[in-house]
């Protein structure tokens, strides 16, 4: 009941407020007019309705006196004479063609063809086939087999090998060369 009564509450306050809008402002109000700004550049002039000839550019041409060409005479034409039309002749009664067909001949009484089957034999009685593969014979017993590799042997003991290098000799001082051009003599 609570619930009812609060919610026409809200309601009510909802419509007075929108009374009291109407009635502080019933009307909507019209936006100002925009000022009119003065103009910044000068006022155009309207162009004139017909704008001024321009002075001819070259001389008036002057027509050529006009005279008239003189009828043309046709030669009299030959008067028309109808055409002659032959005499008339009457068409011939009309005759049937013969038909082209060939005279209806009945066709022989229908006899049936032997059958082309030979006769029905029965097929013999079914023997199955005895089996494909030999009888079953067990295997012999698993046999490991001997070792591949050979008895173990111990390596020799190792002897190292003499060096491919010739002993080292030191080098001879160094002795500088003579010169290949003589002295300059003046």
């Amino acid at each position: 009941m609570a619930k009812f009564a609060l919610a026409n509450l809200l309601i009510l306050l909802v419509n007075l407020g929108a009374l009291l809008t109407s009635l502080a402002c019933p009307y909507c109000p019209y936006p100002t007019p925009p000022t009119k700004r003065p103009p910044v550049y000068p006022p155009k002039g309207k162009p004139p309705l017909y704008p001024p000839k321009r002075p001819p550019v070259h001389p008036p041409t002057v027509k050529p006196p006009y005279h008239p060409k003189p009828p043309k005479h046709h030669p009299p034409k030959p008067p028309s004479v109808p055409k002659p039309h032959p005499p008339y002749t009457p068409k011939p009664p009309y005759m049937p063609k013969p038909p082209v067909h060939p005279p209806y001949t009945p066709k022989p009484p229908y006899v049936p063809k032997p059958p082309v089957h030979p006769p029905y034999t029965p097929k013999p009685p079914y023997m199955p086939k005895p089996p494909m593969h030999p009888p079953y014979t067990p295997k012999p017993p698993y046999m490991p087999k001997p070792p591949v590799h050979p008895p173990y042997t111990p390596k020799p003991p190792y002897i190292p090998k003499p060096p491919v290098n010739p002993p080292y000799t030191p080098k001879p001082p160094f002795e500088p060369k003579p010169p290949v051009n003589p002295p300059y003599t003046p």
